[in-house]
């Protein structure tokens, strides 16, 4: 769901987070089967997310973050 309420670029939201400096970087987490989202690993570098409360994501093996809306 694209351009709809609370939805955020996938390497925006890594930037946003501190996770990454820069989209390229960001990018590369994602070809590298790096990034999960509640638990489903994210493979496309396009990915539009949907925030909701309580959702988990997990960037490397040390970085987990739970959002709160």
């Amino acid at each position: 769901p694209v351009n709809t309420p609370n939805s955020i670029w996938i390497v925006e939201l890594l930037k946003l987070l501190k996770v990454v400096n820069t989209g390229s970087e960001g990018r590369r987490l994602i070809e590298q089967g790096a990034v999960s989202v509640d638990g489903e690993v994210i493979k496309d570098g396009k990915t539009e997310i949907v925030l909701r409360n309580d959702m988990v994501i997990k960037a490397g093996k040390h970085k987990i973050f739970k959002i709160k809306i």
